[in-house]
């Protein structure tokens, strides 16, 4: 029979206090603190060792459940299963499971909701767009809730997401590097994104070329842009809010007979397997999704333990690929 492994195992293996190792695992702050180096070490070790946390024994002596439901639509898009498993690798060594609730309306998700409730979850963690939760979900004083993927504009939520404003001033900056002055935009977001996008380019001197707006799919992508390519025949550059967005741009500019990325070179969001089966290859800004789950997660349970709900704010990253280059030498300077 296998030895039981102890958090005073993890606590020898990694030279770490018993407490500093419980903290960590647990998602607490408060005075005893650890790097971000030995944070990783102690979960690296936690998972090497095999710990598991008495989570019977434990919820029993604070009158938990220990049980931090996840709610998420759509679970086969390209974001939502590594937001999952963030949360899950940080609930992994922890005294918390995960239960998972997923829905395709309104009433689905009102239902899952109440479903949390019945089962005493201590805490929620909605991934999507803070909107359409609190349009459904019903306050429970009792339960913690942290947004991943927007702010909610409560001082009782937590939120977690990626900047969406960083995220256009990085697609503006790439294109300007790269010389390109005549960028269309397809989007699917509000007014509201649409002015942050102008003002990004303000940033380096670029007008705004076409935005348009359109659903996330594909074959309506295509036909939008198709449009926008023929009418503007100037353009060099094309910046997608998705990455499916993105691969319907590529397919327009086949349809038009441009050269990606020689005549148009083409941007998306999300870094998803998309980018890298496209032809060509598919440059991206990278949202980091699997660490908004992970962040989401510990910012629950540190709401568990009585710290105020905050917000964090990620960063992405451009990830350059083929279909992005130097604008046409005859378009770089008009």
């Amino acid at each position: 029979m296998s030895k039981t492994v102890l958090l005073k195992d993890v606590s020898a293996r990694t030279g770490c206090s018993s407490a500093l190792v419980s903290a960590v695992l647990n998602g607490r702050t408060g005075r005893i603190r650890a790097s971000e180096a030995m944070r990783k070490r102690i979960f690296k070790v936690a998972d090497e060792l095999g710990y598991v946390p008495n989570r019977n024994a434990r919820g029993l002596r604070m009158s938990r459940s220990f049980l931090i439901g996840a709610l998420a639509a759509n679970l086969s898009s390209s974001f939502v299963p590594e937001i999952l498993s963030g949360i899950e690798s940080r609930c992994l060594h922890t005294n918390y499971g995960v239960l998972l609730g997923d829905y395709n309306n309104d009433d689905e998700l009102f239902e899952r909701w109440t479903s949390f409730q019945g089962r005493g979850v201590d805490g929620v963690i909605c991934i999507g767009k803070p909107a359409s939760f609190k349009q459904c979900i019903l306050p429970s004083p009792t339960i913690k809730c942290v947004f991943v993927g927007g702010c909610v504009g409560d001082k009782e939520c937590g939120g977690v997401w990626v900047d969406r404003a960083s995220l256009l001033r990085l697609a503006a900056q790439a294109f300007a590097e790269r010389g390109h002055r005549h960028i269309a935009y397809l989007t699917n977001y509000s007014p509201a994104e649409c002015d942050a996008w102008r003002n990004a380019l303000l940033t380096y001197g670029i007008v705004a070329g076409p935005i348009r707006t359109c659903h996330n799919f594909f074959e309506e992508g295509v036909a939008v842009a198709t449009t926008i390519l023929q009418e503007h025949p100037e353009l060099t550059a094309f910046f997608a809010d998705s990455d499916l967005l993105g691969t319907a741009i590529l397919a327009a500019a086949r349809n038009c007979g441009k050269r990606v990325p020689e005549d148009l070179s083409v941007l998306g969001i999300d870094d998803s397997i998309l980018c890298r089966i496209s032809q060509p290859e598919l440059a991206s800004l990278r949202q980091p999704r699997r660490e908004q789950g992970e962040k989401g997660a510990e910012l629950l349970m540190q709401m568990l333990d009585g710290e105020p709900a905050r917000d964090i704010v990620l960063q992405g990253e451009l990830v350059c690929r083929a279909s992005l280059a130097q604008a046409p030498e005859n378009h770089s300077k008009s």
